[in-house]
């Protein structure tokens, strides 16, 4: 197989990545989306919690009046129940597509320039 051959191939192949990678964009963001909403509203929940009825941390139910120390609990509390794992985990996912797309073009754009020398 000749040279040019090869890349043209290659150069499809990477088209084809990154048409995927597109593709992926909305769903992998959307996920990151509702993954900072959830989070959000259980925080906000927790603290409204935390201030009137208590909330559970630990085994232990919790009160909080002051609203620095009730957010403050409350980040753990949602950390306990897996909303901030979920919210970092999609975040990392998110800008991990986001870097694979990058180099996809980076490898296109090399294919490309090889490609220019070899005609």
């Amino acid at each position: 197989m000749s040279d040019v051959i090869m890349i043209k191939e290659k150069i499809e192949e990477k088209i084809k990545l990154s048409e995927t990678g597109r593709k992926d964009v909305e769903i992998v963001c959307r996920e990151r989306a509702n993954a900072i909403r959830e989070y959000d509203v259980e925080l906000a929940k927790s603290v409204l919690l935390l201030k009137s009825e208590g909330d559970t941390f630990n085994g232990e139910t919790v009160f909080c009046k002051t609203d620095t120390a009730a957010e403050k609990i409350a980040r753990g509390i949602v950390a306990e129940r897996g909303h901030a794992f979920n919210k970092e985990f999609k975040d990392k996912m998110c800008r991990g597509h986001f870097a694979k797309m990058t180099a996809v073009e980076a490898e296109l754009n090399g294919y490309q320039s090889i490609n220019r020398h070899l005609d």
